[in-house]
């Protein structure tokens, strides 16, 4: 935005708006046209740059419930069915509140992710995104047995303030936060 404000300030100048200053000479009508187009031709690109989101979220999630599903996963090994919820903090998606269903490969320490939905709102808006590519392993910590994963997604669908978000690709860490929560940090991709 500095950059235009300049090239407007100039092209002030060049009129002769500022006391003290000349007008312009009829060799610097060219130059003149020269600043009043750069400077409305960077005026978006200002606007843009000065308007960017955060496209980086923090999710608080809580294991609502976890099912076991025999024959579920291929081979005819058992998988795990786990629904959560999360508070959603940072960006654009500060506040909205997501519900979501994994279907992992394995037990709750370690497997692959076979399928995941998540949708968050926050009034009119919504967001649904698949999950995909993830894997989850153990992580000794303290006292206990805690996992951690890594994966990628799409956004499918987004409306609101979210609709920057639709149909863009994002990266995300999950990390086991005591017994029935998680977190999930997840960033967009460019």
């Amino acid at each position: 935005m500095a950059a235009a404000a300049g090239l407007i300030l100039i092209h002030a100048n060049l009129r002769g708006g500022r006391p003290g200053l000349p007008d312009a000479t009829p060799r610097l009508m060219v130059h003149r046209r020269l600043v009043r187009t750069l400077a409305w031709l960077l005026l978006p690109v200002a606007a843009d740059a000065g308007c960017g989101e955060d496209l980086r979220f923090h999710y608080d999630c809580r294991v609502v419930e976890v099912e076991a599903a025999p024959r579920l996963a291929p081979e005819g090994k058992p998988a795990e069915i786990m629904r959560f919820t999360c508070a959603v903090r940072g960006g654009l998606l500060d506040g909205f509140v997501a519900t979501g269903t994994n279907i992992w490969d394995g037990q709750l320490r370690d497997g692959r992710l076979l399928g995941s939905m998540v949708v968050a709102s926050k009034g009119d808006s919504m967001l649904v995104y698949e999950v995909q590519e993830v894997t989850r392993k153990p992580v000794p910590r303290g006292n206990g047995e805690r996992w951690e994963g890594g994966g990628s997604g799409v956004y499918k669908l987004a409306t609101g303030v979210a609709a920057p978000l639709a149909g863009r690709s994002f990266h995300s860490v999950a990390r086991s936060a005591g017994p029935g929560a998680f977190t999930l940090d997840i960033v967009v991709d460019d």
